[in-house]
């Protein structure tokens, strides 16, 4: 991790493409984000029961919320290795947008 800006400099010189380590990188500063993302989207789904109720299909939706979000993530990345969007904004968009949703959404559960 500490290295990478170096090897990034270094494959700039040689030639070579640093778009994975661009990626790298930016994964690295964002996964504390990501994973602060994921706890508020955990509590979203921890908010919205009750206690009479089915808790069956808050465990199915947030388990096909995660499995959509770690697709849309590794989608996001590929997008940034094609040069289709920029490395920061593949890597950092998925996060933001988690986010979003998932503090809407603890305000939407907390006014219930």
């Amino acid at each position: 991790f500490w290295d990478l800006e170096n090897e990034i400099k270094l494959y700039e010189e040689r030639g070579y493409s640093t778009k994975d380590m661009e990626i790298k990188l930016h994964r690295s500063f964002a996964f504390p984000f990501f994973l602060l993302s994921m706890l508020l989207l955990s509590s979203f789904f921890t908010l919205g029961t009750r206690f009479n109720e089915n808790n069956w299909t808050y465990l199915l939706l947030a388990m096909i919320a995660s499995i959509l979000i770690y697709f849309f993530n590794d989608f996001s990345a590929v997008l940034g290795k094609t040069e289709r969007l920029p490395v920061e904004i593949s890597v950092w968009m998925p996060t933001a947008i988690v986010f979003l949703f998932s503090f809407i959404g603890i305000i939407h559960a907390n006014q219930k």
